[in-house]
């Protein structure tokens, strides 16, 4: 028992390549770890930039149903706001299409666009006076 206890007091700590290999340990580690919170973190903007997108598109079908397009014209294409930027500074286009119109009831199609690339888009139909 005595050599056990003096073995135990005789220990000083860590030594050069304990600490050497939990340094390299914790490296591989890390560089395991980065690119996923790179990889996250751009998903993450990805998906914020869509919700924009797609509030901007539901407001804008509320608008189109509570204020119907005065005539139906299939094919016109109306340019709803030139600019619209989001708290994350991402810039959208909204367009507006009547794409089919069938006795005073006309299907609407409302695409937000970023850099020319559609991100959210849907379809409502309104009755045309």
């Amino acid at each position: 028992m005595r050599r056990v206890c003096a073995v135990l007091r005789d220990t000083r700590g860590f030594g050069l390549t304990e600490l050497a290999v939990a340094i390299v340990v914790l490296g591989i580690v890390l560089v395991g770890i980065f690119p996923l919170i790179f990889n996250s973190l751009a998903l993450a903007q990805g998906n914020a930039d869509t919700a924009v997108a797609n509030r901007i598109v539901a407001s804008q079908l509320d608008e189109v149903r509570q204020n119907p397009p005065a005539a139906c014209a299939v094919g016109a294409v109306t340019d709803l706001t030139a600019n619209l930027t989001s708290t994350q500074r991402a810039s959208f286009t909204a367009t507006q299409r009547i794409t089919a119109c069938a006795s005073h009831l006309a299907t609407v199609k409302i695409t937000a666009l970023r850099g020319g690339t559609a991100v959210a888009s849907a379809t409502t139909k309104v009755v045309v006076p």
